[in-house]
């Protein structure tokens, strides 16, 4: 009688390597997932060293001046949160509190900080289907902001018009220029911002800008208003025949009598809510 000898057959063999490329096959993505996914952990830690840094720096300004400011490429800011990566932009309201940065680190992974959370873009071009927020997903044109009073009522603040910033732009970029009026709103993917004091854009050095580069070169006359943006009601009102209202700071709110005003920088306890050198939004 004959034995059997040890060992596959080589139908037994492909079985089994058939079963192990199934199984590489399955953990190989999630691997993948794995490892991607801890390399964004440790992009938003870099992102949040980078906030801290730049709300830190702001703050020591601030005391020791009265004032602050944050300048491309923040190199302080990279040096104080010890990261390697770039920031591309940083943002911060009239309080000098940082409401926004777009950080990139060395291994190309992109990071915003937006509203007190921090999200991971994927893909910027806006083409891969599996980015949690692409560059089209970050348009927030049209879709205004929501403030939250003193009283805890909501203001939802849109732009004067839905096309208004595309036709500034247009003029812009075509060699005309463009005057943006006084109190009027526009809206790109950077966010809403005001016009103050009549400011008017020729073509020179502010072609295929964003309203946040315009606003950074001319921080007088367009103001950013987001969810952290100060409003007061009536009932702020410190006193009813003045002072009114103290520490007003540029970019704050009031709302009076149905109408929205912007303080196109500090304005006087002594100026009535809505008179004086607060401008009036437009809608």
């Amino acid at each position: 009688m004959r034995k059997k000898k040890d060992g596959f057959t080589l139908v037994e063999l492909i079985v089994v390597l058939l079963i192990l490329a199934i199984l590489i096959a399955l953990l190989i993505p999630s691997m993948t997932g794995y490892i991607r996914k801890a390399k964004e952990k440790a992009a938003i830690v870099e992102c949040r060293n980078c906030v801290q840094a730049a709300q830190a720096i702001l703050s020591e300004q601030y005391g020791e001046t009265g004032t602050a400011a944050l300048s491309s490429p923040y190199s302080q800011v990279l040096d104080q949160a010890e990261e390697k990566g770039t920031i591309q932009e940083i943002r911060y309201n009239g309080d000098y509190k940082v409401t926004y940065l777009k950080y990139t680190t060395k291994g190309k992974i992109t990071v915003v900080y937006e509203n007190d959370t921090y999200r991971i873009i994927r893909d910027e071009a806006g083409g891969g289907g599996d980015s949690t927020e692409s560059g089209k997903d970050e348009e927030t044109s049209g879709k205004g902001v929501t403030i939250i009073d003193s009283s805890g009522a909501k203001h939802e603040i849109k732009a004067s018009s839905k096309d208004g910033w595309e036709q500034k732009k247009d003029a812009i970029n075509n060699g005309y220029g463009a005057g943006f009026g006084n109190g009027v709103l526009y809206q790109d993917q950077t966010g809403l911002y005001a016009s103050v004091n009549d400011p008017y854009f020729g073509t020179d050095q502010n072609k295929d800008l964003t309203l946040a580069d315009l606003s950074a070169r001319n921080p007088n006359q367009l103001i950013k208003i987001d969810s952290g943006t100060k409003l007061y009601i009536k009932d702020d009102v410190e006193n009813e025949s003045g002072p009114y209202l103290k520490n007003v700071k540029r970019g704050d709110l009031c709302y009076v009598d149905g109408s929205y005003y912007i303080a196109p920088g500090p304005v006087s306890e002594w100026d009535k809510p809505g008179q004086g050198n607060w401008i009036k939004l437009q809608f």
